[in-house]
């Protein structure tokens, strides 16, 4: 009996066994391009010498599998200081350059990296699991960096999951496509069966949902202890382990959560409307400019379709003519009966 069936038997469940069958990489940490590291059935043993990419191996795993929060490996962490994932340790910006050193340039301390320096670079990591019925299910995290990138907040990633194999290298030609990095639309014109996500919420429910992570919707307890063994972090007491992975919160927690993000929204909403309110007294004004400029555009149109009172042959020019007429023999008129009463009219 294998050791996959010795599980399922000691699970007593009916339901697909999953293990990981290839872990692949491309551009992540020292392997340049893409590669591969295929799992035995049983155990597989990773063995090199110190910087042959061990741990890195292992962190391609974390970083497609674990939430953003989860450190890497701690034998890739040495410097034990800053946060999980932070300048001062392994991060995704460092793993998908290729870091190799800090080095000296016009006194000021950059990264020498294998690529991405000042131009993009993309890279990604994929985890193909394989069930004992024989089928696949691929995990994929792919990532694009800017050519003038400083943090991890500044890559683009796109989750991914697909009901069977994948070949990562496949990904190149969707790192940039326009504007986008990754774009669903293509992705799935490519690749009908793939699902792309927009937070790992979701992406890691996929996994809990197809692997069979965690019981009764329990997949994050699972992984984060699982995250825990593997990064190589020393569990002091077994007081706590339970009350970081087994004994659940207080609802308390929760509802203080929803308080603050109830407080927030309110916070937003107020914000909106001191916002509206700012643009009505800005915008109030713009009724009385409209109305000027109608009256504007009637009297230019006016004087179009008059015309120019200085012509002979426009409808004002004929205006003024008659009505210079018209004051011309208003005054002979006058002229002739203050000179002579009995003087005919003209």
């Amino acid at each position: 009996m294998s050791l996959v069936e010795q599980i399922s038997a000691m699970i007593g469940t009916n339901e697909p066994q999953w293990r990981a069958e290839k872990l692949q990489v491309v551009n992540w940490g020292g392997f340049n391009g893409h590669a591969s590291a295929e799992f035995a059935p049983e155990v597989t043993v990773i063995s090199g010498q110190s910087g042959a990419g061990k741990s890195t191996l292992l962190d391609a795993y974390i970083a497609v599998m674990m939430p953003p929060n989860v450190a890497f490996n701690g034998a890739s962490n040495e410097s034990g200081v800053g946060r999980a994932r932070s300048a001062d340790q392994r991060n995704l910006l460092s793993y998908l350059r290729g870091k190799l050193d800090d080095t000296l340039e016009d006194g000021e301390v950059v990264d020498e990296v294998l690529r991405g320096r000042g131009e993009p670079t993309w890279g990604g990591v994929a985890m193909t699991f394989i069930s004992d019925t024989g089928e696949r299910f691929t995990a994929i995290r792919a990532y694009f960096v800017p050519a003038r990138a400083s943090r991890s907040v500044e890559i683009s990633m796109r989750l991914m999951v697909i009901d069977d194999e994948f070949n990562l290298r496949d990904l190149k030609d969707y790192a940039k496509v326009g504007d986008t990095h990754f774009p669903p639309r293509e992705l799935k014109a490519t690749w009908p069966e793939i699902r792309t996500f927009d937070s790992y919420s979701s992406f890691a429910q996929a996994l809990y949902v197809t692997l069979g992570i965690g019981m009764g919707g329990d997949g994050a307890n699972a992984l984060r202890l699982l995250a825990r063994i593997q990064a190589s972090e020393d569990i002091h007491t077994v007081d706590k382990l339970y009350k970081e992975l087994v004994i659940e919160k207080p609802d308390s927690y929760e509802k203080a959560d929803a308080a603050i993000e109830h407080f927030d929204r309110l916070e937003d909403v107020y914000q909106a409307m001191v916002t509206a309110q700012q643009r009505a007294e800005l915008l109030e004004p713009i009724t009385n400019y409209h109305d000027s400029l109608l009256q504007a555009t009637a009297a230019i149109d006016r004087r179009d379709e008059l015309g120019s009172l200085d012509a002979e042959t426009t409808p004002a020019g004929l205006w003024r003519l008659r009505r210079h007429s018209q004051i011309l023999r208003g005054a002979v008129r006058a002229a002739v009966t203050v000179g002579s009463p009995r003087a005919t009219s003209l």
